[in-house]
């Protein structure tokens, strides 16, 4: 019988990705995760990109020593802030963290926090930037004030 994680990914996909997916602190979660846009008819590629983040997610939470019980909204955020400073945050990356929220939070109803704006993800991205040029922090902040 064929899940939704078989749905959305072949069996091209990296051994290391698919581990992402099917353990750690979300591995059941990611299942229901992926059984939802499964029922929501979501295509193929916008699933793979939102299960590849949040497997990134799972590993991140890993290395942090976190488990699925100790996830919350500020949880959600360090990683969103993480993923801004890594130049990889995606469009459409806040409302899927939203989502698996709310599967491991039913009963809580929390508003995402908004997408950053243009600016601020601007900001931000020239902030890590500046850091990898090697400009001490006095400089950073005299720049991007």
């Amino acid at each position: 019988m064929e899940t939704p994680l078989d749905h959305f990914f072949n069996d091209r996909i990296d051994p290391e990705n698919f581990d992402a997916l099917t353990r750690g602190p979300l591995a059941v979660h990611l299942k229901t995760y992926a059984q939802e846009l499964y029922d929501q008819g979501y295509a193929v590629q916008t699933a793979q990109l939102q299960l590849r983040m949040l497997g990134n997610f799972n590993r991140w939470l890993q290395s942090n020593c976190l488990i699925a019980d100790e996830i919350d909204s500020s949880t959600v955020e360090r990683y969103r802030r993480f993923r801004i400073k890594a130049g990889k945050l995606r469009t459409g990356d806040t409302a899927a963290l939203a989502r698996m929220l709310r599967i491991l939070r039913p009963s809580q109803v929390e508003m995402p926090s908004s997408p950053p704006s243009v600016c601020q993800t601007i900001l931000c991205e020239f902030q890590h930037y500046l850091l990898h040029a090697g400009c001490t922090r006095v400089s950073r902040r005299v720049f991007s004030d």
